[in-house]
């Protein structure tokens, strides 16, 4: 079942990066609501990465791997933005909040798990 979290949440990253824009309601709450919307997303996705790619107990790998993933994803939505979805373009700083974004979701991960929020354990 971890391993499903991450990739439902991928899929809701799918949807929103490659969504033409003319279909996406306008909440532009306050400038830079987007990437806040990037951040949180790419949050979400290393925060979710991590259980599921543990093995071992090994979790530096994991964070690692969680970065390489979430990272070359952003990437990917980018360029993938700037080819097909029509009306959306690849930008540098929708990239950064993504990658500020999944920096935040492994910290996160990390201090719950080092200050024993959720029994030691996230359980996911």
């Amino acid at each position: 079942m971890k391993r499903l979290f991450p990739f439902i949440w991928l899929v809701l990253i799918l949807f929103a990066s490659l969504t033409p824009s003319d279909k996406i309601p306008n909440f532009h709450l306050f400038l830079y609501s987007d990437k806040v919307a990037h951040f949180c997303l790419y949050a979400g996705f290393s925060f979710l990465l991590i259980p599921a790619l543990t093995f071992d107990n090994k979790k530096n790998r994991s964070y690692i791997l969680a970065l390489i993933i979430s990272v070359f994803t952003g990437i990917l939505m980018e360029y993938c933005q700037s080819l097909w979805a029509i009306g959306r373009s690849a930008e540098l700083f929708d990239f950064i909040a993504n990658c500020i974004g999944t920096i935040a979701g492994i910290a996160c991960y990390h201090l719950f798990n080092r200050n024993k929020i959720f029994g030691g354990k996230i359980k996911i």
